[in-house]
């Protein structure tokens, strides 16, 4: 629970121990409040409700920006991969002649598409895996295609995960992170388990995304 929840937690329980201090001090004298009094008592219980309300709402908000800026902050990191992988683009298109004509259209091609899906995944983080095992499968094969690897077999995980949700910008990042440091190669680095998403490596190592988008080191 974060500050502001908790202020908000602490005024609420201190209008209630007031209106039960006051009730207890009423009956313990045995007299009846004067209308002025009266009112003066319900003005701080509004008041000490007024202030619970705000400070639950200064919370909540608080929460969405913190969940905002997260999601900027991943965005920011696979913007910094998209832009290594057009700078791959770009330097084997500067060296067409070394290149298939047929293979550099596929490329171009894929990388079209790839980036379309990227945009797409920027607006609506969270999917099911199997859809974005759809993005990473043809965001993998394009990969492939400018660091000129054989054409992976494309290979959908069919279990019981299929309709779990994940963050796919991590997904994404990650893929094109491993391929730009090399730690894989042709063979899609994902695996669906019950826990999330693993990624695993050519040097023997894993990255793993839970289906709370957390992302550790194995």
């Amino acid at each position: 629970m974060n500050v502001l929840a908790c202020l908000g937690a602490v005024a609420v329980v201190a209008w209630t121990a007031g209106v039960v201090l006051g009730r207890t001090r009423v009956r313990s004298r045995q007299a009846n409040v004067s209308p002025s009094e009266l009112k003066t008592l319900q003005g701080r219980m509004l008041h000490a409700q007024n202030m619970g309300m705000r400070l639950q709402e200064l919370a909540s908000n608080q929460q969405r920006l913190q969940e905002e800026q997260a999601h900027l902050q991943l965005l920011q990191d696979l913007k910094d991969e998209v832009h290594w992988l057009l700078s791959e683009v770009e330097s084997t298109l500067t060296k067409h002649h070394e290149h298939d004509p047929d293979r550099l259209e596929d490329m171009l091609d894929a990388t079209g598409k790839a980036l379309r899906l990227v945009l797409d995944a920027g607006r609506q983080p969270m999917t099911t895996w199997q859809r974005a095992q759809e993005t990473l499968t043809h965001l993998h094969k394009t990969l492939c295609l400018i660091r000129d690897l054989p054409t992976p077999n494309p290979q959908i995980d069919e279990t019981q995960n299929a309709e779990k949700h994940i963050n796919q910008v991590v997904l994404i990042q990650l893929m094109i992170e491993s391929h730009r440091l090399r730690l894989t190669d042709e063979v899609f680095p994902f695996v669906g388990r019950d826990s999330g998403v693993t990624t695993q490596l050519i040097d023997g190592t894993q990255r793993s995304v839970s289906w709370s988008q957390d992302v550790r080191e194995d």
